[in-house]
Parts: C-alpha cells; sequence; structure tokens
C-alpha cells in the first residue's frame, strides 16, 4: 500500500472562507481517544478509533478517524473510501469536511483528518448533560443547522441515510456539522454520476438498495419507506423522516422506538404512528412504557396508538412540567408524515414557521454551550458517557439479533 497524502482547500461554496490545510501524517502528535467503532460492514467487520491530534508546527488541534484495514473485509474498504472521498468533496459550514488522508501501510491504517468539534456529538451531550432533552431554544439552531447540511447535500443527490443525534456534531461556537456520511448514497446514475449535479441538469431517480450495514445501526431513524423495501422506493424524502425522529431524540434525550420489538416497530410506522415530543400537552406513551417480555421498556415516545394513557404506569412526570411551542410540534408533525411525498424538502423547512422565529438570541445564555457549562458546573450530568464503555450508543436501540454490532464510542462521524 502506496502511502498517500490529501489536504483540503477552501470551496466557493462554503459560507466562510477556511484556511488551506497542509496537514502531514509525521507531524501530527496522537492524543486522547474519542472512541472506537466496531462493524463497518455489513458482517459486523472492521474497526476504527477516533482520536484527538495536534500539529507540531501549528499547534492546531484536528480529530483523526484512524481505520485499521489489516483485518477489514473489501467491503469495509469501500466504505472507507466512500466516507473519505464524501467529505472530501462536500465544503460546507454544515457538513463535516476532510482535511486530510493518508495511508500508513507500515501500520496498515487509514487516517482521516476532520476538524476537532469541541463539544463532541449532541447524543454525547444528550447522555451527560440533558437525560430528558435539550430545551427548545437551545435545539432550534442545532436542528436549522442539520437542515442547511441536508439542504446543500440534496442539491447534489445525496441521501444521508444515517441522520441521528450521534451523527450531528457540535464545535466550540455551537455550530452543528452532519458526519456519518459513509452511509449515504446518491441519487444520481453511477455511470454519470461523477460529471452530474443539478447544476448541469442530471436528473435523480429513487434508490431501490437497502444495505445491511445502514439498516443493522439506524433502523429507529428509519423512514417507512425503506423500512417497507418495496418497488415504490426511497429518495431524500427519507432524511426528512430521519430528522423528525432525531428532534425528538434531541428534545425528549430518549430514541423514539427505542426497545420496540423490530416487527412491532415495522408495524407501527407502517400505520402511521410517528414520534411526538414529550411535554404538557401530548397524552399516552409520553410518559409511560409499554412493557413487553422481559419489561422493558418498549414505547420510546410515538403515537398513541400503541397505548392510552389511562392504563400505562408512569415512568417520568418531569416530561409534563413543560410546554413546547406549537410551531416545534408541527415542525415534527411535517417532517414525520408517513407519506413521503407529501414531506416538504429540507429547503422549505427553512421556511417553516419554527425555523423563521429562530433570532439570534440577544441572551448567549440560552445558548447550548453555556447550558452545558451551567449543567457541568450544577453538576446534573445523569449519564457519562464513556469511550470504554461497550453500550455507550446502540444500546438505546434494540438488537436486530445476536450478531448485531455495538458502536463503542463517544463521538461517531
Amino acid at each position: 500500500m502506496k502511502m498517500t497524502t490529501t489536504t483540503a482547500k477552501p470551496d466557493s461554496s462554503s459560507h466562510n472562507s477556511e484556511e488551506f490545510f497542509d496537514i502531514k501524517s509525521e507531524n501530527l502528535t496522537l492524543g486522547a481517544p474519542l472512541g472506537r467503532i466496531f462493524g463497518l460492514d455489513s458482517q459486523g467487520q472492521g474497526r476504527a478509533v477516533i482520536n484527538v491530534a495536534q500539529d507540531k508546527k501549528s499547534g492546531s488541534q484536528f480529530a483523526v478517524k484512524r481505520f485499521f484495514v489489516d483485518d477489514a473485509s473489501e467491503e469495509a474498504i469501500k466504505l472507507i473510501r466512500h466516507e473519505v472521498v464524501s467529505m472530501r468533496q462536500l465544503k460546507y459550514d454544515h457538513v463535516l469536511e476532510c482535511l486530510g488522508s493518508f495511508a500508513l501501510p507500515n501500520i496498515m491504517e487509514v487516517w482521516l483528518i476532520s476538524p476537532l468539534m469541541e463539544m463532541g456529538s449532541v447524543r454525547k451531550i444528550l447522555d451527560s448533560h440533558f437525560p430528558e432533552g435539550i430545551p427548545e431554544s437551545a435545539a432550534s439552531p442545532i436542528i436549522r443547522d442539520i437542515l442547511l447540511g441536508l439542504v446543500h447535500l440534496h442539491e447534489r443527490g445525496i441521501v444521508h441515510r444515517a441522520l441521528k443525534a450521534a451523527h450531528v456534531l457540535i464545535d466550540k461556537t455551537g455550530r452543528a456539522k452532519l458526519s456519518g456520511l459513509m452511509y449515504s448514497c446518491s441519487l444520481y446514475d453511477s455511470v454519470v454520476e461523477a460529471s452530474c449535479s443539478a447544476s448541469v441538469g442530471c436528473m435523480t431517480q429513487d434508490r431501490y438498495d437497502y444495505p445491511l450495514y445502514v439498516s443493522l445501526k439506524h433502523l429507529n431513524w428509519m423512514s417507512p419507506e425503506i423500512l417497507q423495501q418495496n418497488l415504490l422506493g426511497y429518495n431524500e424524502k427519507s432524511d426528512i423522516y430521519s430528522l423528525g425522529v432525531t428532534v425528538c431524540e434531541m428534545a425528549n434525550g430518549i430514541v423514539p422506538f427505542s426497545d420496540m420489538p423490530s416487527t412491532y416497530m415495522l408495524l407501527e410506522k407502517m400505520r402511521g404512528s410517528a414520534p411526538k415530543l414529550l411535554d404538557s400537552t401530548h397524552c399516552g406513551p409520553s410518559n409511560q412504557d409499554l412493557v413487553f417480555s422481559g419489561q422493558k421498556p418498549a414505547d420510546s415516545g410515538v403515537g398513541a396508538s400503541v397505548g392510552s394513557c389511562s392504563n400505562l404506569p408512569r415512568v417520568n412526570s418531569n416530561y409534563n412540567n413543560r410546554t413546547f411551542s406549537d410551531s416545534f410540534h408541527d415542525f415534527v408533525d411535517q417532517c414525520c408524515l408517513k407519506d413521503a411525498e407529501t414531506r416538504q424538502p429540507a429547503s422549505l423547512l427553512l421556511s417553516h414557521p419554527f425555523i423563521k422565529q429562530l433570532k439570534k438570541s440577544s441572551n448567549p445564555g440560552l445558548s447550548l454551550a453555556s447550558l452545558v457549562q451551567a449543567s457541568t458546573v450544577d453538576g446534573a450530568s445523569a449519564v457519562v458517557a464513556s469511550a470504554d464503555n461497550t453500550d455507550a450508543e446502540d444500546s438505546l436501540t434494540f438488537a436486530l439479533d445476536t450478531k448485531m454490532v455495538i458502536d463503542d464510542i463517544e463521538w461517531e462521524f
């Protein structure tokens, strides 16, 4: 394997001017690990470690995703290549970019260098500071940034396919960036994909493939049309449904449909049951959990079709002490419509009243960074995610079978 080095230059599509990064592997000093990832392909093979790294010359810090390719399958190597290429091509404020990539033959590793997102993933922030959800005022700027990132992807015919809180990273300024591009796909014909974009008039087409490596980790967030696996196919509108699930995950602190048996979740989504924001206005499984075998909670905030207020035990009354705005509820409802054709595209959702009412807050105390800092000072953290905790992320989703791989991470990107 020949060592290759790539650097990233500014892209005209970016809203800010990025400096030219001349990163070399020999100038990087690896620091503390941010997390570990196991199971890159559909067979659970392939692994990676994410480290903080410092450039010896400039002193700048970066994140380094180290893929171990000595035991990686061809499928895993293909996914690694796809992630690197996708991140290098997408230079935008709200999509995590690749600043450089290296193949290190002596240690059989591929390194992907990206900006260090100091606050980590939204999932980590939830686990560490907001187990019952991020306040609406702090969540709305993140949701706007996610929409901007999706607009950038969808304009280029790219479907993310893996949108969730663990794939939304926050930097020290509070800006959110989308990660997880390993699981993305293009809506352009693969034969002409290299020369196609919306700007030159190429037509997109729905996708009909349902890779196992995507579904293994992201079933809870998947749209009904992807889960159906029928001849209708899917497109960028599936990301809008995943956005609605992710927004509920952010606002409620729990993943919708978590611990629900896979067949039951599928049936509920086919029936039109959708995630809901849990507050004083939503009565149903918002404050109760349906119990299946093993006495595990089976419903984490879906529509009232799976239970009623009167016949289920209360598990958390704190949701009754808050009320989200009507526009916030409507935004989620619009994202989670069962029929993909009725969902608005990301570009139109930017004009939704919930997003339009968002202005730069004159009160810095309402920002996510300030709330996280206050939570840390007050000692209000409920669950501190650890990179050495094997149940750090995907324990929140149900296991399909005994072969399901688990991401052991604080920060997955």
